[in-house]
């Protein structure tokens, strides 16, 4: 019985939310705080979602079945997020591919993407780096650059 795509996706998912979990244990009390409170909640949701994909029954996708590359273009805007946040890290790498995924994927006008951009990377340095003191990753490039 071979894995449907929505199976491989939700699999690849709680791959990355566990090392997401697994690597917290190297940071310090207050940084792990985070990875933790989102982390054990999506690796449980993400559990039983695999255990429902795995038990019901398959349905053979018609040939205009739309739902394969919807969960293909998501998990693209995945690998997209990942490689900016370790190329530029997570202050810079998250609000820019927020404005672009809400521009060009939803299809926002560009000055409710930008808004909600700059919104973000206003509440991740507000919060994490200033009322937290949770220093955010610079990623790849800063460290080439610095």
């Amino acid at each position: 019985m071979a894995p449907t795509e929505r199976t491989v996706l939700t699999a690849t998912l709680a791959l990355v939310v566990g090392a997401m979990v697994g690597s917290s244990a190297t940071l310090s009390p207050v940084a792990r705080v985070a990875p933790l409170v989102v982390g054990i909640p999506t690796l449980a949701l993400l559990g039983l979602e695999l255990v429902r994909d795995l038990t019901r029954g398959r349905r053979q996708p018609a040939p205009d079945d739309r739902a394969g590359a919807a969960e293909r273009g998501l998990f693209g805007w995945l690998v997209i997020l990942l490689g900016l946040t370790g190329v530029v890290g997570i202050a810079l790498g998250l609000p820019v591919w927020l404005g672009l995924f809400l521009r060009l994927r939803s299809g926002e006008r560009w000055t409710v993407a930008a808004a909600f951009a700059v919104g973000l990377a206003v509440v991740l340095y507000g919060v994490l780096e200033v009322m937290l003191g949770i220093r955010l990753d610079g990623g790849a490039l800063t460290g080439w650059v610095t």
